[in-house]
């Protein structure tokens, strides 16, 4: 009888352990398909984000993501392009007769923001917008030239140095004319130079096409300059005053 009942008890103690592997296997099995389920999500969402960017925009922002090039950029930002812009527009501003401090400014093409920041030395409210303006940076968001994604009618002034690589520039013509009020300032700086692998256009000997395309969308042009003191030597430098809404 001690012999069955020693038998009933083994046998008890077994289904037990069996069970509680049982329950361990359904439990890692559950918890692995869950795991492969949330890998299989987020491959997914970054598919998704990956395939909204175009070549041309990835192309455009690569520059940043190459260190060789990111070093020398946030050096340029800062000790040249900054200074070198501020000096220029203070000039301008006072040839033109153009009230700077407290006007609204949008920077188009900006990446790190020395043009910005250029404005801001000069009592603007300025902002800036580029395909990779990179991590925290205050001073620029992310954003297209051919679709700007502020209201109507909301910006004093427009600067911008990457005509050259803006694919639809009729467009982007259009959404300066879109943001900006009835008596705003265009400033453009083409470059004259050898296109380099991030250009879209070749802007030598192209001025006065450009020029013509921004006066046909109703601007004035104030004033034509030749840039030799600054970065991209030889560039050509553009005013325009909008002459109506």
């Amino acid at each position: 009888m001690r012999t069955l009942l020693k038998l009933v008890s083994n046998s008890k103690k077994e289904i037990l352990i069996w069970f509680a592997w049982l329950s361990m296997f359904f439990a890692l099995y559950k918890i692995y398909f869950s795991v492969k389920s949330l890998e299989q999500n987020f491959e997914g969402i970054q598919n998704f984000s990956i395939n909204q960017i175009s070549e041309y925009e990835r192309q455009q922002g690569s520059k940043l993501y190459d260190r060789r090039w990111f070093d020398r950029i946030i050096r340029v930002d800062q000790n040249t392009i900054q200074p070198q812009l501020r000096k220029r527009f203070k000039q301008v501003f006072k040839e033109n007769s153009i009230e700077v401090k407290g006007k609204s400014v949008l920077c188009v093409g900006a990446r790190r923001g020395g043009e910005v920041r250029a404005f801001q030395d000069l009592g603007a409210l300025a902002i800036g917008i580029d395909f990779n303006p990179g991590e925290r940076n205050k001073h620029v968001l992310y954003g297209s030239a051919s679709e700007l994604q502020f209201a109507s009618n909301v910006f004093d002034m427009i600067y911008s140095n990457i005509l050259d690589h803006i694919q639809d520039t009729a467009t982007f013509f259009d959404e300066i004319c879109r943001v900006t009020r009835h008596d705003a300032f265009l400033l453009l700086d083409l470059d004259q130079n050898k296109p380099d692998k991030w250009s879209v256009h070749d802007l030598r000997g192209q001025v006065d096409n450009f020029s013509r395309q921004v006066v046909s969308k109703g601007w004035i042009i104030l004033s034509r300059k030749v840039i030799l003191n600054e970065k991209d030597k030889g560039k050509i430098a553009l005013v325009f005053k909008k002459a109506f809404n």
